[in-house]
C-alpha cells in the first residue's frame, strides 16, 4: 500500500482525536503511531499481531515519519511500533 503525504495527514488528523488512556510508565510509542501503523497494516491485509509488526518493520523511513513513529536520536531513524 502506498501512503501518500495527503492520506497520511488525513489519517493522522482523524486519529489525533482518539484519547490515549495508557499509563505513562512503559510507553515506547505514541498512540497515534500505533493506531496509524496498525490501520495501514490491516488495510494491507495483515491478520495477526506478528504480521502487524512485520509490516511496520518493512516500512520505509519516509512512511514511518508520516505515521508519526518515534525518532531515535542515537540510531538516527524512526522506530516502528512492535512487540517487545
Amino acid at each position: 500500500m502506498e501512503l501518500s503525504a495527503k492520506l497520511a495527514h488525513d489519517l493522522i488528523e482523524r486519529l489525533s482525536t482518539v484519547p490515549d488512556h495508557r499509563k505513562p510508565r512503559g510507553r515506547r510509542h505514541k498512540m497515534i503511531s500505533v493506531l496509524a501503523s496498525s490501520l495501514c497494516a490491516i488495510m494491507s491485509n495483515t491478520r495477526s499481531f506478528a504480521a502487524l509488526t512485520e509490516w511496520a518493520g518493512r516500512c520505509s523511513q519516509k512512511a514511518l515519519k508520516r505515521l508519526y513513529c518515534t525518532y531515535d536520536q542515537k540510531k538516527q531513524r524512526c522506530i516502528p511500533p512492535s512487540d517487545p
